[in-house]
C-alpha cells in the first residue's frame, strides 16, 4: 500500500475505471509564471463500485 500526500490543496479525482483512478495535483506561481502538474494512478484490488462500466 502507498500513501498519496496532496501538497497544495489543488487537488482532482477521476475515476477512470472500475479498476482505476487517478488524483491530479496542481500548483501555479504567477510571479515566475511556473507550475507543475502531479499524476497518481491508484489500481483497486477489487472493482471500485462507485464506478459503473
Amino acid at each position: 500500500m502507498r500513501l498519496i500526500v496532496i501538497d497544495d490543496g489543488n487537488f482532482g479525482i477521476c475515476n477512470a475505471s472500475p479498476g482505476e483512478s487517478w488524483v491530479t495535483d496542481g500548483s501555479w506561481c504567477p510571479k515566475t509564471n511556473t507550475g507543475e502538474l502531479n499524476l497518481a494512478r491508484v489500481k483497486w484490488r477489487k472493482a471500485n463500485e462507485l464506478v459503473k462500466a
